[in-house]
């Protein structure tokens, strides 16, 4: 796989450099945004892993210029990321947290760059989401990989919720307001005691 990573500490650059190269990745390095940008163009990255605050050059320009060029984004951040983020007008395919385990970053390359390649139209709650454009089926509204995990694991019953989730349920409740049509009620997550967080549709 061809990554393109970027993170302006020269010491966890390297370490990720050699934990995905180990792995058989072909890497490709930056330690700013204007080198992130310089990279952009005849090349073809399969994916691209940032840090949240790349210095001398704003992230959502960043976001916007790999997303015209389809390359799929995971961030680094420090956290948290709050409901507003999540409906945030650029938007990445995946965060990742710090603390996190090598697993975790090579979990999260799979997963978003998998859902990349889908033709999966996802079907929830009268909810269709189009997986590999991570979004809400003939809308603009934008999904990152964990929301997309969240609509699937809610076709049944999720009893409990930590803060990260409740946070996306959320985000996913502001956005799948924008998504009815003609007047139509619109789906949404909603909480039953004894039974917990479920995907319903307008209907219900």
């Amino acid at each position: 796989m061809n990554i393109l990573l970027a993170d302006s500490n020269r010491d966890l650059l390297q370490c990720y450099e050699k934990l995905l190269t180990m792995d058989g990745h072909t890497i490709t390095t930056a330690f700013d945004g204007t080198q992130v940008a310089a990279l952009l163009g005849p090349e073809k990255y399969d994916i691209a892993i940032l840090e949240q605050r790349l210095p001398r050059m704003a992230l959502d320009r960043l976001l916007q210029d790999l997303d015209r060029d389809r390359i799929p984004v995971i961030v680094l951040t420090e956290g948290p990321v709050t409901v507003k983020t999540l409906l945030g007008n650029t938007l990445p395919n995946a965060y990742l947290i710090f603390p996190f385990l090598p697993e975790d970053l090579k979990r999260m390359i799979r997963e978003v760059t998998e859902k990349a390649r889908s033709a999966e139209t996802l079907h929830r709650g009268g909810v269709a989401v189009d997986v590999g454009g991570f979004r809400i089926d003939g809308t603009a509204v934008r999904l990152t990989n964990g929301e997309i995990n969240l609509l699937r694991e809610l076709s049944s019953p999720r009893r409990t919720a930590g803060k990260r989730t409740r946070v996306m349920i959320q985000a996913l409740n502001e956005k799948l307001k924008n998504t009815g049509k003609n007047g139509e009620k619109t789906a949404r997550i909603i909480y039953e005691m004894e039974k917990g967080y479920r995907l319903v549709n307008g209907n219900d």
